[in-house]
């Protein structure tokens, strides 16, 4: 004899849950506060029916419901892994996954300064037409104190500028004479974490740089009174090495024909003893107070 007997069989799905991105934060002072929930936006974005989410140290803790975290969790450690476990609220069925949470070190910098004698960039240049800028990037290890070589820096005109990441300036700026600047730069880690402090500029450091990397020799010149290459002079020297330094001028057998200081003059007009020279090639000898001398040729055309 047998009974037959009516079993109702219940099929219900596990939660399809979608494994998070890993929550990042940087800090300064060791292992930092996450609001876990911060990964419930892509972990449930397949769920439309409810459920209940919550955050265990260990996956046999998620599997039994013990200790649930808070959801404003201070970790211990700089790195650990949290498994969270998703249960429909209407049935026994559950999902779990783990994700890590990492507490990255932000750039250590030196601290922000109030006056341009605590922290400023002291070495410029000249271009070839005569215009002072500063490497902004070589502030770097002025500023940056944790041995790392590596950071990106960027540059920028004011703190807020700093903070949004807008309106950064170039690596080379160009200054303007008379202005003390303050910059303020961003120093961020492979990581991705950041921070800001600053330092200054002074302007007038280019009328005194002793920067020769630019110098500029005319090919030519061509006095006719028409204000364009009516004298020949050098360019790329700071006021202060053209006011010491000296070029001389020679004609093709060598013989000396001027010299003059490049910054009490326009340059050499073509003439010696006053008398206008033939259109040929001239050669010059630029001597600087640093020892330095520079010698090559131009042409005069008329």
């Amino acid at each position: 004899e047998y009974i037959i007997v009516e079993v109702t069989i219940n099929i219900f799905a596990t939660p399809q849950i979608v494994r998070p991105t890993d929550l990042n934060q940087c800090s300064d002072t060791g292992p930092s506060i996450f609001d876990l929930t911060d990964v419930e936006t892509e972990l449930l974005q397949n769920i439309s029916k409810s459920v209940e989410v919550t955050y265990h140290n260990t996956y046999s803790e998620a599997e039994t419901g013990e200790n649930p975290l808070n959801i404003i969790y201070q970790s211990e450690f700089l790195q650990e892994t949290v498994f969270v476990k998703v249960k429909n609220s209407t049935n026994a069925c559950f999902a779990i996954i783990d994700f890590l949470i990492t507490t990255n070190e932000s750039p250590n910098l030196a601290d922000f300064v109030s006056f341009p004698s605590e922290r400023s960039l002291t070495s410029c240049y000249i271009d070839s037409f005569d215009n002072g800028y500063f490497e902004l990037s070589e502030i770097y290890d002025q500023i940056v104190l944790d041995e790392n070589t590596d950071h990106e820096v960027r540059f920028y005109s004011t703190f807020s500028d700093a903070e949004n990441d807008i309106n950064r300036l170039m690596e080379r700026y160009y200054s303007t004479l008379g202005l003390v600047e303050e910059i303020f730069v961003k120093v961020i880690n492979d990581a991705g974490c950041s921070d800001i402090t600053n330092f200054y500029i002074d302007g007038d450091c280019v009328l005194y740089t002793n920067d020769i990397s630019n110098l500029h020799f005319p090919a030519f010149v061509t006095p006719n009174n028409d204000s364009y290459n009516d004298y020949w002079n050098i360019r790329g020297l700071s006021d202060k090495l053209k006011k010491e330094s000296t070029i001389y001028i020679f004609d093709r057998y060598g013989r000396g024909l001027t010299s003059f200081r490049p910054f009490l003059t326009n340059g050499w007009d073509g003439t010696c003893n006053g008398e206008p020279m033939p259109s040929s090639d001239y050669w010059f000898r630029l001597v600087t107070p640093l020892g330095q001398e520079f010698t090559g040729h131009f042409t005069l055309k008329r």
